[in-house]
């Protein structure tokens, strides 16, 4: 038998209903909707009054409750910005005041309302939630059916590439959104400039993408002086400590040497709030490396994220915006995004563990700057090959500058877009690794993790599951958040989507009853499940807590299980092979030396090798251990106490 719980909207067994009603979710949805249906009942007994004003004080709460009183009898009557309501004890009240044509108090005309409930938060969540999710559908059966009636793949590619870019109108209204948020903030320093970088300026945004611009203050001529511009008092900042000694704007450059970068941040958003009509859900992210400011343009219903001196980031995208003038290119990088959207590999923003829209981008430029001939010339031969382009320094970053109509120069390479869609798949299934390999976007290299270690960059960016260097902050790995999961399921999709296209024909196609071509790819399909043997997980773990059990006769005894399947650093493996020891023992060396520095220069314990200790002086070397484990064995007590300290050390090949 089943019951439902009305606050939290779930079906429960009988015998779970209990448990369910005691836990924290279901009272505070319990506590909640309770409080949104007192205020419902109250609202119901409300009337609202406009044209309050016009009622002179002194003595204009007595006069309105004089007046209204003839309908039934007065809770409470409050003021409100814009006039005020009315809430009467009796819930039939409000209908005898709005049956009432004309209301005229003390020679004063009135406008009466009926009282509105603003929805709740949860409420205008869900709505919102919906309305996206609905819209979303209805543009994934679109685009469905724009792929089911094209000629051939080609024809999908290239329609798809079209019906997602960003139009003229949009690039517009964009650019428009810059120009208001200059004249927004201009009146408060002495001088203003925002950029858009990201998806909206590299070409290859899809509609619907976020807006990233990023803010410049006081960065112009040194002419442009705060003489020139009227004072303006500031928003509320005097809980903002290098900013409560200003009263006015705008702030010079020499005032703003003086403000703390969040404090700055905090008055930003701040000035931004107070123009609701235009902007909302205006958040701070603070951040001691680029604090953004998030918030939404209500007109157009865009997401923005403004951050500060970002000009790397801009360098980037003229960049990209260079390459997407290759229409093969722009086709591809579209396809491959989608792709990756619809099998929950990627999210339009980094979220969790998956890849994000500027991580794929480079992942398809790395496989085009790759053929022979390359279809596009990499990061270090743009200089070269471009007119106007220049390797410069920014914030001690090497980056590439291109200008703004800068065109891309014309490749020999005449591969279709269909042959590069099969080609990428192929390039990262038998060509390149993405379980080991790490690819070197600026220079377009696949290195081993060997080679990697010799690059200078290497110790600043580190390694991941799946690494992917940024071309221009050689110290950034653009693929850093994708976790193993996620790089596994990539790797499966990726052989997927190669034999789908494989089969897929290149021509026309007689039986469009079901989805082909892109159609097929772009369709969900999970990943299977992994295989699993329950008896040797269960004797793994078994031997797993056997070996890190402490023994209760070794006092002060650590043992340290390594396995060789969990060492993913790549200066441990560069160290090991340079020694020539498997890489399993040299972990557990680590490890003991490690804690034998402690034992000896923190606890003072006197620490020894094992094979110096008498027998039954200490732990016995273990040597014993299967597989690819190592273990180490440390024992120590303090000294002077009649007892040895012993470090010993072993492990299995």
């Amino acid at each position: 038998m089943e019951k439902y719980c009305q606050y939290c909207d779930v079906k429960l067994h009988a015998g779970d209903f209990e448990t369910h009603c005691k836990g924290k979710r279901h009272r505070t949805n319990m506590n909640a909707k309770v409080s949104r249906m007192k205020l419902e009942e109250a609202a119901s007994r409300r009337v609202f009054i406009q044209n309050v004003q016009g009622v002179k004080e002194p003595g204009r709460l007595e006069k309105l409750t004089e007046y209204f009183s003839r309908f039934g009898k007065i809770k409470f009557i409050r003021f409100a910005t814009v006039g005020a309501f009315v809430e009467f004890r009796d819930a039939s009240s409000p209908g005898k005041v709005l049956s009432c044509r004309e209301h005229v108090c003390r020679g004063v005309r009135l406008s009466v309302k009926e009282y509105t409930l603003r929805p709740d938060r949860q409420t205008v969540k869900q709505e919102k939630e919906q309305k996206e999710q609905e819209e979303k559908l209805r543009s994934q059966t679109h685009i469905m059916g724009l792929l089911m009636s094209a000629r051939d793949v080609e024809d999908q590619m290239s329609r798809l590439s079209q019906q997602l870019r960003l139009t003229a109108k949009d690039e517009a209204e964009r650019a428009g959104i810059c120009a208001d948020l200059t004249a927004i903030f201009s009146p408060f320093f002495d001088s203003c400039q925002i950029y858009q970088f990201g998806s909206s300026l590299n070409g290859f945004g899809l509609q619907g993408c976020d807006l990233d611009l990023f803010i410049e203050l006081n960065q112009g001529d040194a002419s442009t002086s705060s003489v020139r511009k009227r004072p303006i008092p500031l928003p509320y900042h005097r809980d903002l400590k290098s900013l409560c000694q200003f009263s006015h704007g705008p702030l010079s450059t020499q005032l703003l040497d003086q403000v703390d970068s969040l404090d700055l941040v905090k008055l930003l958003s701040r000035i931004l709030s107070s123009h609701k009509s235009d902007y909302s859900e205006v958040l701070t992210i603070p951040s001691s490396r680029c604090p953004v400011i998030r918030f939404s343009h209500n007109p157009s219903g865009i997401k923005c994220d403004l951050s500060f001196s970002n000009r790397v980031a801009l360098l980037n995208s003229r960049l990209l915006r260079l390459y997407s003038q290759e229409p093969r290119v722009h086709a591809l990088v579209t396809t491959v995004r989608l792709w990756a959207q619809r099998q929950n590999l990627a999210a339009t923003a980094q979220f969790g563990h998956l890849l994000t829209s500027y991580s794929l981008t480079w992942l398809v430029l790395f496989f085009v700057q790759s053929q022979e001939p390359a279809l596009l010339p990499s990061v270090e031969q743009v200089p070269d090959r471009v007119p106007g382009a220049e390797t410069v320094s920014v914030s001690d970053f090497s980056c590439v500058s291109v200008p703004v109509h800068a065109h891309l120069p014309a490749s020999t390479n005449t591969t279709s877009s269909v042959e590069l869609l099969k080609g990428f798949f192929e390039f990262y299934t038998s060509k390149v690794k993405l379980s080991s390999d790490i690819l070197v976007t600026r220079d377009v290299e696949t290195l081993t993790a060997a080679q990697f270690t010799e690059k200078p960059f290497s110790q600043e960016c580190g390694t991941s599951f799946l690494t992917v260097v940024d071309p221009f902050v050689l110290s950034h790995n653009v693929t850093k958040n994708v976790n193993e999961r996620t790089r596994e399921r990539l790797i499966w999709q990726i052989h997927r989507a190669r034999d789908l296209l494989t089969q897929s024909p290149g021509a026309g196609v007689d039986d469009r009853s079901k989805p082909w071509g892109l159609a097929e790819l772009l369709t969900p399909q999970a990943e299977p499940a992994p295989a699993t043997n329950g008896a040797s997980t269960s004797s793994k773990k078994k031997k797993n807590r056997a070996l890190l059990e402490v023994k209760k006769a070794q006092l002060f005894s650590v043992q340290v299980a390594a396995d060789a399947s969990m060492l993913n650093d790549l200066a441990l493996r560069a160290m090991a092979q340079k020694k020539n020891v498997p890489l399993a023992r040299l972990w557990c060396e680590l490890a003991r030396d490690m804690v034998a520095k402690v034992l000896a220069q923190i606890f003072l314990v006197r620490v020894e090798s094992v094979s110096e200790v008498e027998a039954g002086g200490g732990a016995e070397e273990r040597s014993d251990v299967p597989g690819l484990m190592g273990n180490c064995a440390v024992g120590g007590t303090a000294g002077g106490r009649g007892v040895v300290g012993t470090v010993g050390s072993g492990g299995a090949e």
